[in-house]
């Protein structure tokens, strides 16, 4: 079920934001919102990867609350304990899942049957000048 839940939205999220890219900016064929799809996808991975690492510590130390704060005998140093615990748990989980995200995005960047970066540059500068022919144009 949250599988299903997740790819509705994923596709709803991507068809929101091809459709504000065809009403606000052209287009290329293999472009989302005139970026290489595979910096798109890219950025997309190294994101959620970050944040379901960075989520996932502080929530196994409420998991296992009482197995990190067993050596412990009053309430108020348990809470010490756990708080200190999800602060440094989330550093550390923010940390490495910063690294994860980065390596995979750079595997994805690797592994990415799109254009060259080279046609997009060539793109860019064929679209440059087709506007600086067209304000000249109007300017005339």
């Amino acid at each position: 079920m949250a599988l299903c839940c997740a790819s509705c939205f994923i596709c709803s999220f991507f068809d929101a934001c091809c459709s504000v890219c065809r009403k606000n900016i052209q287009c290329g064929s293999s472009t989302i919102c005139r970026r290489p799809s595979s910096v798109i996808v890219g950025l997309f991975i190294r994101i959620f990867v970050r944040e379901a690492i960075a989520a996932a510590g502080p929530l196994l130390v409420v998991i296992y609350e009482e197995e990190v704060a067993s050596s412990v005998d009053t309430r108020l140093d348990k809470s010490v304990v756990i708080i200190l615990a999800i602060i440094i748990v989330s550093l550390v989980a923010y940390l490495v899942g910063a690294l994860f995200g980065v390596w995979i995005e750079a595997l994805f960047g690797l592994c990415s049957c799109v254009r060259s970066r080279a046609a997009y540059v060539s793109g860019d500068q064929k679209n440059a000048e087709q506007h600086a022919l067209r304000t000249s144009d109007t300017a005339v």
